[in-house]
């Protein structure tokens, strides 16, 4: 009974950790697609607007693509780690002992709190 409800609420976290790189992930390609697009395209019509316009455009490309060197990679690399743990976990939820399942609990319950 116990153990079984672990497994169920470990899945869980499971997915949602995958959903959370999953996210991050579509984000960053996202905003250096957008980056390069409007970069490429600025470059291409370049000739027919002003060079301060050029400039501007340009600009803002460039300002999409850096804006993932701010973008928090460790928090994908994080969410991975975690979702290794929680993997580990399940599946050797079958062979944890008595004691140490209050320990798988308490680090289940900790990470919902977290999250």
């Amino acid at each position: 009974m116990y153990l079984a409800l672990s497994s169920s609420i470990l899945e869980s976290l499971i997915q949602n950790q995958r959903d959370a790189v999953k996210l991050h992930t579509v984000f960053s390609v996202t905003i250096v697609v957008i980056g390069i697009l409007i970069f490429v395209i600025s470059n291409f019509y370049g000739s027919n607007i002003g060079s301060d316009t050029l400039k501007n455009v340009t600009g803002i490309g460039g300002g999409f693509i850096s804006t993932l060197s701010a973008y928090p990679i460790n928090q994908i690399i994080l969410r991975k780690e975690k979702l290794r743990i929680f993997e580990t976990l399940k599946s050797n939820i079958d062979t944890i002992s008595t004691e140490d399942a209050s320990k798988v609990e308490e680090i289940i319950w900790n990470s919902i709190k977290n999250n």
